[in-house]
């Protein structure tokens, strides 16, 4: 019995090694400040096409052809990021938080996120 047991330990151990090896942690790799205003710049679109209010009011469309001069990641912190684009017509900042897996948390005037500081 005991036999049988270290047999199917040896024979099975391949596959637990393999299976704790290929797990990567779970961090994915960190996006270059040119791919998270990339991003911004589809979540942007996206407000826009879902026509999502901001402050009370739709997006505009205007929104989506700010210059790209007009748009910098204004702070990083450990879990997220603030893109802001500037809109020289409006004379209005839109912020958007974005966490370092590329999930959009919220979009704003202001770019003061406090409860999630």
């Amino acid at each position: 019995m005991l036999k049988k047991m270290l047999f199917i330990l040896v024979l099975c151990s391949p596959m637990l090694l393999t299976q704790a090896f290929a797990h990567g942690g779970g961090h994915a790799p960190a996006m270059t400040s040119e791919e998270v205003v990339s991003l911004a710049s589809k979540y942007v679109v996206s407000l826009v096409k879902k026509k999502s209010e901001i402050d009370g009011k739709a997006l505009d469309a205007s929104w989506v052809n700010i210059p790209e001069k007009d748009k910098k990641i204004e702070r990083e912190l450990s879990w997220y990021y603030v893109v802001s684009f500037k809109h020289e017509e409006e004379k209005k900042k839109l912020y958007l938080m974005i966490s370092k897996k590329g999930k959009l948390y919220r979009a704003d005037y202001e770019g003061v996120f406090k409860e999630f500081e």
